[in-house]
């Protein structure tokens, strides 16, 4: 069976509820992470009120400091 063949009908409803609330396609509701979801529905909401997401280069992430662990969950 295909991709959506194996599906029962409530799990069909639920994802295109899920698709039609983000704003995403079809397949990015089951597929795609937390974080993909929680940009869409912020871009939704400022694209209205001209509203600009900015996002950090990868150069920038790399730069970030980390923050220091406690001493229980550090592998020494």
């Amino acid at each position: 069976m295909g991709f959506i063949g194996s599906w029962k009908a409530a799990d069909l409803r639920l994802v295109s509820e899920g698709a039609r609330l983000l704003g995403i396609d079809f397949a990015s509701v089951d597929g795609r992470g937390s974080q993909f979801k929680v940009e869409s529905m912020m871009f939704r909401i400022a694209k209205p009120e001209s509203f600009i997401l900015v996002s950090s280069s990868r150069a920038q992430v790399i730069m970030l400091r980390h923050p220091k662990l406690p001493s229980i969950l550090n592998s020494s």
